[in-house]
C-alpha cells in the first residue's frame, strides 16, 4: 500500500498544475502583444497576399502583351494571303471597299455606282491624275473613289478615256425664297419619301416628269460636254470611229473640225467626252439624238448592258439640283467656262481648225485659268461645262413644235413630238401649263421668260412650236446668263454655238 501511495499523482497535484499552466500562457501571451509579435505576424500574411495580387496583375498584362503579338504575327500579309494588309497610308481603314452594283451602302448612305458588267472602270483623281480602280486597289484607294458627304463624286472612265460621273437616287425639297435645295439620297429604288420631299422624277417612271421605264438607282451622266475625236492634244493619229450615221441637215454653219465643208450625207462620227477637247457643235438635234443612242454599243467605248440616249431636262435638272445642294456648291455659282478658240489660234494641240469658232470643252484638268471651280463641286469628281461652254441642246421639246424644216430627223418627227417616252420630254406650249418638276425650268424661275429670269441671274426662255428644243447651260459668251439654272428655246438647227451631252442607264 505504502509504495503505490509514492507512484500516484492526486487530484490536487493535477489542478495546481493546470492553473500554473493557464498563468505561464497568459504571460506568455501578453509578451507577444507587448512585443508586437503578433502585428508582424499579421502584416507578414497582409503583405504575401498582396504580393500574391502583384505578381498575378503582371502576369496577366503580360499574358496580353503576348496575345496581341501573336494576333499581329497572325495578321501580317506573309505570302500574300491578305488581300487588303495594314499599310503605312491606311493604317487603320474606316470602311471595307464599296460594291460596284448600284445597291445601297449603308456605311456611305448613298447607292454605289454601278458600274459591274457595264465596262466602266472606276477610276478617282490623286491629285495629280486620274488612277484606275482594280482587284488589287487598297483599301484607302478605293475610299477615295467617292464621298457625296465630302463633294466627292464617283467617276467611272470607258475603253476611249471618256468621263462619267455617277448620280445617285435622291428626294429633294426646295424652298423657293431662300432659294436652296436640299437633297435627300434614297435607298435602292425605293419609292418611299420623307414629308415634303419630292423622289427627283429622272429616277423614277412618270414619262411625263422625264422618267425612265422602270426605277433605278442612279445614272451615269457625260462628265464633259461632247467632243470631236481627234480634237486633244496628242490624238492626231488616233483612228477615227464613225457612228454609221450621216448628217441629215446643214444649215448656216456648215464646218466642223472634222470636215471644212460638212454636207448632207457624210459620215457622223461618234463624240468623246473629256477635258481640253473641242465642243462637238453644227449638229442638229435630230442626228444629236440619234447619235447618241449609238454609244451604247459603239466598239470604241466598250460599254455593253447600258443605255445611252441625249440627256434629257429631267437629267440636267438631277445634276442642277444635286449642284446646288450640300452634296456640291451649297447655293454657290459653277464658274462660266469661256474658252473659244478662232481659226488663227491653236493650243491645245489640234490641227486644221477651219471654219467658225471653236469652243473648248472645260479645262479643269490643266488649265489654272478656269480651274476646278468650273466643276459642280469645285474638285476634279464633279461634272464639267454645266456653265458656259456651249448650249447643250436637250431631248425637251415643245408639243406641236415644228417639225417641217430639216433640222428635224424624221425619227423626232415620228416619236418626239407627239408624247413623253424613256427618251424624250414634251411640254406644252405655255410657260404655266405642264408645271413640271425636277427640271430645273420652273421651280427655279422667277421672273418667267426673261434674259434673268432664272436663279443666280441665269437666262430664263421658254420653248415655242417655233422655237420647240431646250438648251441648257448657256453659251461661253453668255457671261453671267449662263449657269446650271440656264435654259433656252432653240430650233433645233446645227450651230457653232450648240452641242449635246449623254446619259448612262445601267
Amino acid at each position: 500500500m505504502k509504495i503505490r501511495q509514492e507512484k500516484g499523482i492526486t487530484l490536487v497535484a493535477l489542478i495546481i498544475t493546470i492553473i500554473v499552466l493557464v498563468i505561464l500562457a497568459a504571460v506568455t501571451i501578453n509578451a507577444a502583444f507587448n512585443s508586437g509579435i503578433i502585428d508582424t505576424a499579421v502584416n507578414g500574411a497582409v503583405n504575401y497576399a498582396d504580393a500574391q495580387k502583384k505578381e498575378q496583375i503582371t502576369f496577366d498584362d503580360l499574358d496580353k502583351n503576348i496575345q496581341d503579338i501573336v494576333k499581329q504575327i497572325e495578321d501580317y500579309n506573309i505570302g500574300g494571303n491578305n488581300p487588303m494588309p495594314p499599310t503605312i497610308e491606311d493604317p487603320t481603314p474606316e470602311l471595307e471597299a464599296p460594291k460596284q452594283d448600284g445597291s445601297y451602302d449603308s456605311a456611305r448612305k448613298v447607292n454605289t455606282p454601278k458600274v459591274e458588267g457595264t465596262g466602266l472602270i472606276p477610276v478617282y483623281h490623286n491629285g495629280a491624275e486620274w488612277k484606275d480602280l482594280t482587284s488589287t486597289s487598297t483599301k484607302a484607294e478605293w475610299n477615295s473613289w467617292f464621298n457625296y458627304d465630302t463633294q466627292k463624286w464617283a467617276n467611272a472612265r470607258t475603253a476611249d478615256g471618256s468621263m462619267w460621273v455617277w448620280i445617285p437616287r435622291y428626294e429633294y425639297k426646295i424652298n423657293s425664297s431662300a432659294k436652296t435645295i436640299a437633297v435627300n439620297f434614297i435607298e435602292g429604288t425605293s419609292t418611299t419619301t420623307t414629308s415634303g420631299y419630292t423622289l427627283h422624277p429622272a429616277f423614277g417612271t412618270d414619262l411625263n416628269n422625264g422618267g425612265w421605264s422602270s426605277d433605278i438607282s442612279g445614272f451615269w451622266v457625260a462628265k464633259y460636254a461632247a467632243g470631236f475625236q481627234n480634237a486633244t492634244a496628242g490624238e492626231a493619229d488616233k483612228t477615227v470611229e464613225n457612228s454609221g450615221l450621216k448628217y441629215t441637215t446643214t444649215e448656216t454653219y456648215t464646218a466642223n473640225y472634222l470636215q471644212s465643208n460638212l454636207a448632207v450625207g457624210s459620215d457622223i462620227t461618234l463624240p468623246v467626252f473629256k477635258a481640253n477637247t473641242y465642243a462637238y457643235n453644227c449638229i442638229s438635234v435630230g442626228d444629236s439624238y440619234l447619235l447618241t443612242q449609238k454609244i451604247g454599243t459603239a466598239g470604241m467605248y466598250g460599254l455593253r448592258n447600258v443605255d445611252s440616249h441625249l440627256q434629257k431636262n429631267s437629267e440636267w435638272g438631277a445634276v442642277a439640283y444635286l449642284t446646288h445642294s450640300k452634296y456640291g456648291l451649297n447655293g454657290a455659282e459653277v464658274t462660266t467656262n469661256s474658252k473659244n478658240l478662232d481659226n488663227t489660234i491653236d493650243t491645245k494641240g489640234a490641227s486644221g481648225i477651219k471654219g467658225n469658232v471653236y469652243t473648248v470643252t472645260s479645262y479643269g484638268d490643266s488649265d489654272t485659268a478656269n480651274d476646278t471651280n468650273a466643276s459642280s463641286t469645285h474638285n476634279m469628281s464633279g461634272v464639267f461645262d454645266l456653265s458656259g461652254c456651249v448650249w447643250e441642246s436637250t431631248a425637251g421639246f415643245c408639243k406641236g413644235g415644228n417639225t417641217s424644216t430639216p433640222e428635224w430627223h424624221s425619227a423626232m418627227a415620228t416619236n418626239g413630238t407627239t408624247a413623253s417616252t424613256k427618251y424624250v420630254t414634251i411640254y406644252e406650249n405655255s410657260y404655266d401649263a405642264n408645271n413640271k418638276k425636277g427640271d430645273a425650268v420652273k421651280e427655279t424661275s422667277t421672273n418667267g421668260d426673261s434674259w434673268n429670269g432664272s436663279w443666280n441671274g441665269d437666262y430664263s426662255g421658254f420653248v415655242t412650236t417655233s422655237s420647240p428644243v431646250f438648251d441648257r447651260g448657256g453659251y461661253c459668251g453668255g457671261g453671267s446668263y449662263a449657269g446650271v439654272f440656264a435654259f433656252h428655246y432653240n430650233r433645233g438647227n446645227p450651230s457653232y454655238s450648240h452641242g449635246f451631252r449623254v446619259v448612262l442607264i445601267p
